[in-house]
């Protein structure tokens, strides 16, 4: 059997089956001494598999090797045996992905359907990661179930919802006398008292399903404490503004754009590296541009961002070229095999080579 065959499980070992060799981590290790749950598992049929427990994933590469002998001996020593293998299976910690194939993306409520239902539960089983990954990716993909059907929320009725949610909890607050220190309070929240204040102040019924996917994602929980995470508020609302907005804009107009269209008295520091990976800045001016419409080729990719750009100072630069320098090495070393890196004053500036 080899690695790519359809895996199935089979209680009996007969002589028509194959074993695999197979290295295992510490992780893996400690999950087999704990009696924990090991599964395989695979987006599809034709991707690549992965061994995961209830925290971590794995993926199965197959390591080949030429004249090689194991050897075994029983733990008193008295015998001993030997097998020749040529390859090994090794597993090597990798990023978790959530299969969204099939899963439409919802705008608006009344956009609900029944057809052809794709459950949470049925997400979960096609991709190949772990439940607890699974628990902690879903919210950041927008990933909800309503009335039996998965959906992937759009990000403006997020952001709808999150200023419905915002507008509560501040009005509640505004009432109860902490109008001074609302960023603050917003920093401490009792989760209970939030679900509460949300049920009882929202102008918009949103079904608990998305508000507290909305919550999961735009708060950190520690003590049954939610403290609102600024930075990715600000990222949402100020994305959604350059998406909106075809023209560039000046950098002035866009902060004070961004500040009017978030909830009264919500006041979180506004910051342009916030929303890196999502703009272009030249001459004063900011409009929209997603890292994620660059090519995954290095070479086709800085070709683009020069097509945009002639020349790049180096923190602008970096968020558009940081998928594609997969070794994690210094951005400006990185950019030395395909670009011109130059000492301008006190910084670092990138143009193309000619």
């Amino acid at each position: 059997m080899d690695l790519y065959s359809i895996l199935e499980p089979d209680h009996q070992l007969t002589s028509t089956k194959s074993l695999k060799l197979v290295e295992l981590n510490s992780e893996i290790l400690q999950a087999i001494e704990n009696k924990a749950e090991l599964r395989l598992k695979s987006a599809s049929t034709k991707d690549y598999p992965v061994l995961v427990t209830a925290s971590k994933t794995f993926k199965i590469r197959q390591k080949n090797h030429s004249n090689c002998v194991l050897l075994l001996s029983e733990h008193n020593g008295d015998a001993s045996s030997y097998a020749r293998f040529s390859n090994e299976l090794v597993l090597t910690p990798t990023e978790p992905t959530i299969n969204l194939r099939g899963i439409s993306v919802l705008t608006q409520l009344s956009e609900l359907t029944k057809k052809g239902p794709i459950t949470l539960e049925s997400v979960f089983e096609n991709s190949p990661m772990s439940e607890q990954e699974f628990a902690r990716l879903r919210p950041e993909l927008n990933l909800v179930e309503l009335e039996g059907n998965a959906y992937v929320l759009h990000e403006e009725l997020v952001r709808d919802c999150l200023s419905s949610i915002l507008r509560a909890i501040i009005e509640e607050l505004v009432e109860s006398g902490n109008e001074m220190n609302i960023m603050t309070r917003l920093q401490s929240l009792n989760k209970q008292w939030v679900t509460d204040v949300v049920e009882k102040h929202q102008e918009e019924s949103y079904p608990s399903e998305i508000t507290q996917t909305v919550l999961a994602k735009y708060t950190k929980e520690s003590d049954g404490k939610l403290a609102f995470l600024n930075e990715k508020v600000v990222r949402l609302y100020g994305v959604l503004l350059l998406k909106n907005n075809t023209q560039e804009m000046k950098e002035d107009d866009f902060a004070l754009n961004l500040k009017l269209t978030m909830p009264f008295n919500y006041h979180p520091d506004i910051k342009l590296e916030y929303l890196k990976g999502n703009f272009i800045t030249e001459n004063g001016f900011i409009r929209y541009f997603a890292e994620s419409d660059l090519s995954e080729n290095p070479v086709e990719r800085i070709s683009e961002l020069f097509k945009l750009k002639k020349e790049w100072k180096l923190e602008d630069i970096e968020p558009f070229v940081a998928r594609i320098n997969t070794k994690k090495i210094k951005t400006d070393k990185f950019l030395i095999k395909y670009a011109k890196v130059r000492r301008v004053g006190r910084q670092t500036v990138v143009c193309a080579k000619t």
